[in-house]
């Protein structure tokens, strides 16, 4: 996430940090770094936005790029933050690949995939749900904890998968995020294939 990386390493600018559930642990870590107050809340910007108007809440982003930034809207803008991505870019006189390699370099690499599979029925959503909640192993990482916070979210020790039902379109999601590319396609293809979906 490089614009929470130049907020806080070049800015020098101050506030907690709002994600979405299904977001990279990458903020996580970024966040102990800096020693940073760090908000997890349900999939969907607005929960990021109630934060960001009750909070001192520096940066607020989700899973699908939506970014909002202190001191602007408590809310999604792609121009401003374009405008601070360019202004990143600018400040650091480096490309885009470099920056990456550097927060790469110092907060690890982390491979993120999401899959969406159609659902025939409600039926069939709550039972793969609830088989989800039963899950100890996947692709051979076994279950260490699981969180409930929005679907169910599986964690291993060398990440993690959510398996949550949309809430706009009948579709299940599938998400997850290890330290290695093929771990994760690995861990999408033996969810599937538990599924069968």
């Amino acid at each position: 996430m490089p614009s929470c990386w130049y907020l806080l390493e070049t800015k020098k600018l101050t506030g907690g940090v709002a994600r979405g559930f299904s977001s990279s642990e990458l903020i996580k870590k970024i966040c102990d770094s800096y020693k940073i107050k760090l908000f997890t809340v349900p999939i969907g910007f607005k929960y990021i936005s109630e934060l960001m108007v009750k909070d001192d809440i520096l940066i607020g982003a989700e899973e699908s790029g939506g970014i909002g930034i202190k001191g602007h809207l408590p809310e999604r803008d792609g121009i401003f933050n374009g405008l601070l991505f360019c202004e990143m870019l600018a400040s650091s006189r480096d490309k885009l690949s470099s920056i990456i390699k550097n927060i790469e370099g110092r907060f690890g690499k982390y491979y993120y995939k999401r899959i969406d599979k159609p659902l025939e029925s409600n039926e069939q959503k709550e039972f793969l749900l609830k088989q989800a909640g039963s899950i100890t192993e996947v692709n051979g990482f076994k279950v260490i904890r699981t969180d409930n916070l929005d679907g169910i979210k599986l964690i291993f020790d060398n990440g993690w998968l959510l398996i949550r039902a949309s809430g706009t379109e009948p579709l299940l999601r599938l998400y997850t995020e290890t330290f290695d590319k093929d771990h994760t396609s690995g861990i999408l293809n033996d969810i599937v294939k538990k599924f069968k979906i």
